[in-house]
């Protein structure tokens, strides 16, 4: 935590430290530093599709309903474009990953489970994130929400 609180004291307008802070933050269960962490973020570099996500997926856990409404949406277009431009297909996989738990938990739940289905096949390799798609496809909202909450899934 030092290190990014350091970085943030040398450029106020780095915005990546503000989006570890808020996952650290979120791990201590301290949720009203994660989401000006995330916020913070957000407003340096609105189109971070993670610092969106995390704000969106923040905003559902604390019932902030519409605010969550608009931000998932707002992170999907961002991952949406960035994936009509990336050509490591490596690179799409984790895009798409991020998409489609976004789809799911914006309430697109159709679009989100069949990506995270076909996605299965991509990290058969992968057990880590195999088990993490597996989990989330056995999941209802709530629960995934609040079992998120200590790890969060966005990669």
């Amino acid at each position: 935590m030092y290190h990014f609180k350091k970085a943030i004291d040398r450029d106020k307008s780095y915005y990546l430290p503000h989006v570890s802070l808020a996952n650290i933050y979120i791990q201590q269960n301290q949720y009203d530093l994660a989401l000006i962490e995330f916020e913070t973020a957000a407003k340096l570099e609105p189109n971070l599709a993670e610092a969106q996500g995390g704000l969106a997926t923040l905003y559902d856990y604390l019932e902030k309903t519409e605010e969550a409404k608009e931000t998932y949406a707002l992170a999907i277009e961002l991952y949406s474009e960035r994936l009509s431009c990336e050509k490591d297909e490596e690179a799409k996989k984790y895009i798409r990953l991020n998409r489609a738990f976004l789809f799911s938990l914006s309430g697109e739940e159709e679009e989100g489970m069949a990506e995270l289905a076909s996605l299965k096949n991509e990290f058969n390799e992968d057990p880590f994130t195999l088990e993490m798609i597996n989990d989330f496809l056995s999941t209802d909202h709530d629960t995934f929400l609040q079992n998120a909450y200590g790890t969060i899934y966005l990669h």
